[in-house]
């Protein structure tokens, strides 16, 4: 998200790999906040070196899984991220333990496309109501106002199948 990575300039951004944690190296892109406070998007170029360090630690998704937008009305789609709530830190033994979030989405109806403008080719505009079942619980909860903090784990549709299997891609 563009807000992680305007701390860039000023603080390092880490990352776990298989010598411990290093600084993210490689060319970041993102969003202007101050032109488009409403798309927070952003990515990095990582240098090839670092990215030969994190693939001995991390299993990438191969090219051919990623996929181009569906226009499916009964698709479904997932975000995921790591907000600050689920961060806890323990001073005893030093060690901070973060968990993620996630929450499911149908596409937004042709109307909310129209009226910010978006184009159904390249954009995906997501329903979110502040509320939501608790998968453990089943009860309907109020949850953030906002999706603040779900950065950092991507857009993933899920797709159904006709032998009740279902695959996240």
């Amino acid at each position: 998200a563009s807000h992680v990575f305007e701390k860039r300039e000023t603080e390092d951004l880490f990352i776990n790999t298989t010598k411990g944690i290093k600084s993210i190296q490689g060319a970041a892109e993102l969003t202007d906040l101050s032109k488009h406070d409403n798309i927070d998007v952003a990515y990095v170029l990582l240098d090839p070196e670092f990215g030969d360090e994190l693939a001995k630690k991390y299993d990438f998704l191969p090219k051919e899984l990623l996929r181009k937008k569906y226009d499916d009305s009964a698709s479904v789609y997932l975000t995921m991220g790591y907000p600050v709530v689920n961060i806890k830190d323990d001073p005893d033994t030093k060690t901070i333990r973060t968990g993620s979030s996630f929450v499911i989405h149908p596409l937004a109806k042709d109307k909310v496309y129209d009226y910010y403008k978006y184009s159904k080719d390249l954009h995906y505009v997501l329903q979110y109501a502040g509320k939501g079942t608790d998968l453990k619980t089943n009860q309907k909860k109020k949850i953030n106002k906002a999706p603040h903090g779900m950065s950092g784990g991507g857009l993933w549709h899920i797709t159904f199948f006709e032998d009740e299997t279902f695959n996240l891609i």
